[in-house]
C-alpha cells in the first residue's frame, strides 16, 4: 500500500533538497492543448499532468533523435520546400 503524503507538508531537509538540484518551471496551457495533454494522459495511463509531460518530453526526444524517424522528418520538410517553390501552400 502506497504511503498517503499531503499536500504543502514538506517532507524533505533542506540540504536533500540542494542535493536534487531541481528547477520548478510553470506552463500555461489553451483549451486545445489541455484537450490534447488530457488525450495523451489517457494514452499514457498517467492521471499526473507534470508526469505526462515528463514522460511526453522522453518520447520525442526518443522519436526526434531516432535516426530513421529523422529521415521521415527530413523527408517532409523537403517535401514542404519543394511545394512551396512550386506554389503549392495548401494540401
Amino acid at each position: 500500500m502506497p504511503i498517503k503524503k499531503e499536500k504543502f507538508i514538506r517532507y524533505k531537509l533542506d540540504e536533500e533538497k540542494e542535493k536534487e538540484k531541481r528547477q520548478i518551471i510553470s506552463v500555461s496551457l489553451n483549451n486545445e492543448e489541455l484537450n490534447s495533454l488530457k488525450e495523451s494522459m489517457k494514452l499514457l495511463r498517467q492521471d499526473q499532468h507534470g508526469k505526462a509531460i515528463k514522460q511526453l518530453m522522453k518520447i520525442g526526444q526518443i522519436v526526434l533523435h531516432e535516426k530513421k524517424t529523422s529521415l521521415i522528418i527530413d523527408t517532409l520538410f523537403i517535401n514542404e520546400l519543394n511545394s512551396k517553390r512550386r506554389g503549392i501552400t495548401e494540401f
